[in-house]
């Protein structure tokens, strides 16, 4: 004799007709989407570091070419600010863009190189004042110095994605392989 199945019923499935899935189908699907979002998220992380990265890179461009602007204008001479050509990466002032801001906002020239940086590049500081400060794509004040030697040609830092400078104890000299600079040392 052969065994038959009642119509409606299926092995695995729920009883009484309905049309459901198991929980094993369901657990798996679950599985299936939080691999995929995995991998959304993480392609897009990358996908904003780099976009944050070009802004940076874009932000820099802009501010060398409005320190050149200054330079034409004032004499063949750089912005000079205090501790600009002696970084010290503990001290308080180390992100000390403000007084570079006010210097370039001074000169004419490059005060209309300024006006076209990218939104957000040029803003308060709450912490320090309500000073005007250079701001790179990650949303962290940059840092702005003069190379010793003759002439100090000008460079602006920024701290990269993660946020933080280094310094070689014996030269002074802020490297990171994550730090960005405006003369792309």
């Amino acid at each position: 004799m052969r065994a038959t199945m009642r119509t409606g019923s299926q092995p695995g499935r729920h009883r009484g007709g309905g049309q459901g899935f198991t929980l094993l189908e369901t657990m798996v699907v679950v599985i299936i989407l939080a691999i995929l979002m995995t991998l959304v998220v993480s392609v897009g992380t990358v996908i904003l570091d780099e976009a944050r990265r070009q802004k940076t890179i874009s932000i820099l461009d802009i501010v060398k070419q409005a320190i050149h602007a200054y330079y034409r204008e004032n004499n063949k001479v750089y912005p000079t600010i205090a501790g600009d050509t002696e970084p010290k990466p503990d001290a308080a002032d180390f992100d000390n863009t403000a007084e570079l801001v006010t210097a370039l906002l001074s000169s004419a020239e490059s005060k209309k190189v300024v006006t076209r940086l990218p939104e957000g590049a040029l803003a308060k500081d709450p912490r320090d004042g309500d000073k005007l400060k250079l701001w790179d794509g990650f949303g962290k004040a940059m840092r702005y110095e003069r190379t010793t030697g003759l002439g100090g040609q000008p460079r602006v830092i920024s701290r990269g994605p993660n946020g933080r400078y280094y310094t070689i104890p014996e030269s002074g000299k802020v490297v990171d392989e994550d730090n960005i600079f405006s003369d792309r040392q």
